[in-house]
C-alpha cells in the first residue's frame, strides 16, 4: 500500500464556516442540550462549544453542549500519573536517553532572536535508540485511510493516555474534505514494520472530537480526538501521564512519526521549551513536520500537556492544550476509570 503523510498544517489558513445540517433529538441532561444523532449527522442549530462523541457500535453520536465541560483544571490532581507495562522492569532510561543525545542539539535562544526573519528553527529531533524504554512505548504511529482513498494509507502519531484511552490530532479522524476514517491502525513503538502493540478500529469502542471539527475548519484549539479502546491495554504499552502545571520557558518533548525521517519508518523526539500559552495552544520550540500530527508534547516524567496540531512556517510545534476542559469533562464522564 502507497502512505502518504498527513498534511502539517500551518498557522494563517483560513477557517471555513460551515452550514450544520442533520436530524436530532434533545434531551435534558446535567442542565445542558444533548443531541442524539445517527451515525455522524451534525444538529442543525449547534451553536457554542460541543463535545462529540461518536459510538462505534451504535453508528451514532452524541453532542455535549459546552454547559458540561468545565473550564478548570481537575482541581484532585496536580497530575495523572504514568504507568508502565507489565514487561517493563528497569527505570531511568528514558531521562538518560534524553539528556545524553538532545542538550546539544538545542536551538541558541539568542541567534533566533538576532534574526527574527530565519525561515525555519534548528531542526531538533534525534532517532530513538530504544521503543522500550520509559515512555516511548506508549507512543504510537497511526495508518488510517479513507473511503473516497481506498488502498492508500496515511500517516500521524498518537499516544495512550490512560489504560484504555490514545490521544491523537482531530485531523487524523476527520480530514480536511469532511471525511471520517474507514479504517485505523495504531502501532505502539513502530519501527520498520514492528511494532510492540496494535489496536484497529475492531478494537475501538467510541471517540471523542469537539463538536466544532468539522476537517476543513482547522484550528488548533479545536484539533484533538481521543479514541477509547474495548479493553484496557496498559500492560502492553502503559500510558502516559498528565500535568497542569507547566508555564513559558520550562522544558518540554515531543516524540512522532516524521514524514522527512526515513520515510515515516522511525520514531524521533526532541526537547525544547514552551515559548507561548494562548487560546488553549501550547507554541514550542521542537521541530514538527508532517506525520507528526498527534504526537504527545510532554514534560520530564512523562508527563503528557499537550498533541500537536501542526506547525508555524518556521516548523516551530503548535499543540492544542490538554486541560482546556477536555480532560476534566473525561474524568467527569468516566473515560479515565
Amino acid at each position: 500500500m502507497n502512505g502518504k503523510v498527513f498534511k502539517n498544517y500551518v498557522i494563517g489558513m483560513i477557517a471555513v464556516v460551515l452550514v450544520l445540517s442533520g436530524s436530532l433529538l434533545i434531551s435534558d441532561r446535567c442542565d445542558a442540550k444533548v443531541y442524539y444523532c445517527d451515525s455522524h449527522d451534525t444538529p442543525k442549530n449547534l451553536e457554542g462549544e460541543f463535545i462529540a462523541v461518536y459510538d462505534m457500535e451504535d453508528d451514532k453520536t452524541v453532542y455535549y453542549d459546552s454547559e458540561e465541560i468545565d473550564k478548570l483544571p481537575l482541581k484532585v490532581h496536580k497530575s495523572l500519573e504514568p504507568k508502565q507495562p507489565a514487561w517493563y522492569k528497569e527505570m531511568g532510561q528514558f531521562g538518560n536517553i534524553l539528556a545524553e543525545q538532545n542538550d546539544k542539539l538545542l536551538p541558541d535562544k539568542n541567534s533566533l532572536l538576532a534574526n527574527p526573519l530565519s525561515t525555519s528553527i534548528v531542526d531538533n529531533r534525534i532517532k530513538v535508540p530504544d521503543l522500550h524504554t520509559y515512555p516511548f512505548y506508549s507512543t504510537a504511529k497511526v495508518f488510517v485511510t479513507y473511503p473516497s482513498s481506498p488502498g492508500v494509507r496515511y500517516i500521524a502519531s498518537a499516544y495512550e493516555i490512560h489504560n484504555n484511552l490514545c490521544a491523537t490530532a482531530g485531523h487524523v479522524i476527520l480530514d480536511t474534505n469532511g471525511e471520517y476514517f474507514d479504517t485505523i491502525s495504531v502501532q505502539f513503538g513502530y519501527n520498520n514494520g514492528n511494532a510492540i502493540y496494535t489496536m484497529t478500529q475492531d478494537d475501538l469502542a467510541c471517540y471523542v472530537l469537539h463538536g466544532e471539527f468539522k476537517g476543513s475548519n482547522w484550528k488548533p484549539q479545536i484539533d484533538f480526538a481521543f479514541l477509547q479502546w474495548k479493553r484496557d491495554i496498559t500492560n502492553y504499552v502503559g500510558y502516559f501521564g498528565i500535568s497542569w502545571t507547566y508555564s513559558p520557558g520550562d522544558t518540554c518533548y515531543s516524540a512522532g512519526y516524521p514524514a522527512d525521517k526515513e520515510k515515516g519508518q522511525a520514531m524521533y523526539y526532541s526537547k525544547s521549551t514552551i515559548t507561548s500559552i494562548k487560546d488553549c495552544e501550547i507554541r514550542s520550540n521542537n521541530y514538527s513536520i508532517g506525520g507528526q500530527s498527534g504526537s504527545p508534547l510532554f514534560l520530564e516524567g512523562g508527563y503528557a500537556i499537550g498533541i500537536d496540531s501542526g506547525s508555524y512556517p518556521d516548523h516551530s510545534m503548535v499543540s492544542v492544550q490538554l486541560d482546556t476542559g477536555i480532560t476534566t469533562w473525561l474524568h467527569d464522564n468516566g473515560f479515565f476509570d
